[in-house]
């Protein structure tokens, strides 16, 4: 009886602590369940305000931007202005990717007007691409070239008259609706307009002899095709054109090239001749050297000096382009037989669109400088030629006195 006691009350005592361990257990259970209540609400709560602490913050700075002044609120006049600055037209173009304001200042004429060399939008309106020209009636007045200095009223809403359709053209180049044979390019990084000339319009002396001479396919030029010289001892190329350019000065070059080793030979120097009526003319020999002539596919441009394009006439000083009749000459008398070289074009390029008789001036004392240094460096060179020929005859002179007495002593 004693043990069944015992048991029975093990029994309760274990019980009565289990209740207990359940007790505390479900307590602490309730205290975290509370917790995580309680950090629910206090997240939501950091939400909420964080939330409207971010709205506050936009407000205020939709605030500030609506009582502040930005770039696109300037005329576009002024945001014309400000990207005509930018340098390229790579870097204006890109800006019309920032907003539809930039875009509308791009697309105007006012942020070209800068870039764009005078009498240009003038030229590309005399030489219109194939689009308008196809656009335009064929009874346009614009079509005649009587008179290039005078806008015609047919070349309004042209794609000519927007200044960057116009730039574009220009800095990829178009060829002349009248002459095939010439081209026209803007240099971008000096804004400088360049003709060139090819010689396949060229007269060239025994250039229809395929022993003389021959056509060829040419890399490196705006052209396509070049003459390539074969053999001859009488080398002469002339001819004239009639351009319509800018009024301005220009300086004219002619481009070569030459073969690579032996098979180049010429003269010394070559006579060049370019003229411009009512203009002047300038003449001077340039050097033809080995060393003045790059290698194929390089090329060379010889300089032969620069001429003035003037008005057209009295009643025209305010014309933005002249036509005008170039002629010109290269002309090289060999002793021996002339090959290896490669013509590619008569270049010429402005040196000023604007009118001025100081910029004339310093190009004709530049000229001057560079005819006396080359004078100097002609006489250096000859006295150096006479020396080698000198030494060149007293080692023979030695030489054959050597000989000369290797045989007495033989003797």
């Amino acid at each position: 009886m004693a043990q069944e006691t015992g048991a029975d009350e093990q029994e309760a005592m274990a019980a009565m602590f289990t209740g207990v361990v359940t007790d505390s257990e479900e307590k602490e259970a309730m205290a975290l369940s509370t917790c995580a209540v309680i950090d629910k609400e206090d997240l939501r709560t950091g939400d909420s305000n964080d939330q409207s602490r971010s709205e506050a913050s936009t407000k205020d700075q939709r605030t500030a931007e609506e009582s502040g002044t930005h770039i696109t609120d300037l005329p576009e006049a002024v945001l014309c202005e400000v990207l005509s600055w930018l340098g390229t037209a790579a870097d204006i173009c890109r800006t019309a990717t920032v907003c539809s304001s930039f875009a509308s200042a791009v697309r105007s004429n006012l942020t070209w007007e800068r870039l764009m060399p005078r009498g240009c939008r003038r030229l590309c309106q005399l030489n219109p691409s194939s689009s308008s020209s196809s656009s335009s009636s064929p009874s346009s007045p614009s079509s005649s070239p009587a008179d290039p200095s005078r806008p015609s009223h047919d070349a309004i809403n042209r794609p000519e008259e927007n200044l960057q359709n116009c730039y574009r053209r220009l800095v990829r180049g178009f060829v002349d609706r009248r002459c095939d044979h010439i081209h026209y390019r803007l240099v971008e990084s000096t804004a400088a307009l360049r003709m060139s000339v090819s010689v396949l319009g060229m007269e060239v002396v025994w250039g229809s002899n395929p022993d003389y001479w021959s056509r060829i396919p040419i890399k490196g030029s705006v052209f396509t095709e070049g003459m390539q010289l074969l053999n001859v001892c009488w080398f002469e190329i002339s001819g004239s054109i009639t351009c319509t350019l800018p009024r301005g000065r220009y300086t004219c070059a002619w481009r070569l090239s030459r073969e690579e080793g032996g098979g180049f030979e010429f003269n010394r120097r070559a006579e060049c001749s370019v003229s411009v009526e009512g203009g002047g003319k300038v003449e001077r020999q340039v050097k033809t050297r080995r060393r003045d002539i790059a290698l194929y596919p390089e090329w060379s441009e010889l300089t032969v000096g620069s001429v003035q394009l003037p008005v057209a006439g009295e009643n025209d000083q305010d014309a933005e382009v002249v036509s005008a009749v170039v002629r010109f000459r290269l002309l090289s008398m060999n002793p021996n037989w002339a090959r290896g070289v490669f013509v590619d074009s008569l270049v010429i390029r402005s040196a000023g669109m604007q009118d001025g008789v100081g910029e004339g001036e310093e190009e004709e004392e530049e000229e001057e400088e560079e005819e006396q240094g080359e004078e100097e460096e002609d006489e250096q060179e000859e006295e150096e030629e006479e020396e080698e020929e000198e030494q060149g005859e007293e080692e023979e002179d030695e030489q054959e006195e050597d000989y000369s007495w290797s045989d007495r002593t033989r003797a």
